[in-house]
């Protein structure tokens, strides 16, 4: 593929490529997986960002100014992740379907839970 894209890919990127070439399969895949684990992680946040609605960003910008302003500066990475999360949630729910989701509770057995299971009542 380098071969069919002359002057597309960076000489630090083709470096790289080399040098991985000269590694094992096993150590080549191993590599792979990560790359293409971070490039997906890459285009979730990406996706995350773009999905972000300009109310969510104001909110969040009003939040993190009313931390900053009470002293407490720790609780910004969970807003921020309590955003991305909810916005995970929708785009998710944007998939589902009640029709697949009941296909799916009809393969479930209807047994007695386990004892563990059983939450009781006070």
């Amino acid at each position: 593929m380098i071969s069919l894209l002359p002057g597309i890919m960076t000489e630090l990127l083709k470096q790289v490529i080399a040098e991985i070439q000269e590694l094992p399969a096993d150590q080549q895949d191993a590599i792979a997986l990560r790359l293409m684990a971070e490039l997906k992680d890459e285009q979730r946040w990406t996706k995350y960002f773009e999905s972000t609605t300009d109310e969510q960003w104001d909110r969040l910008a009003d939040m993190v100014r009313q931390e900053i302003s009470d002293g407490d500066t720790v609780a910004i990475a969970e807003k921020i992740s309590a955003l991305m999360t909810e916005n995970y949630l929708q785009e998710r729910a944007k998939r589902g379907s009640r029709a697949k989701y009941e296909a799916i509770l009809a393969k479930v057995p209807d047994v007695k839970p386990e004892t563990y299971d059983i939450t009781l009542t006070v």
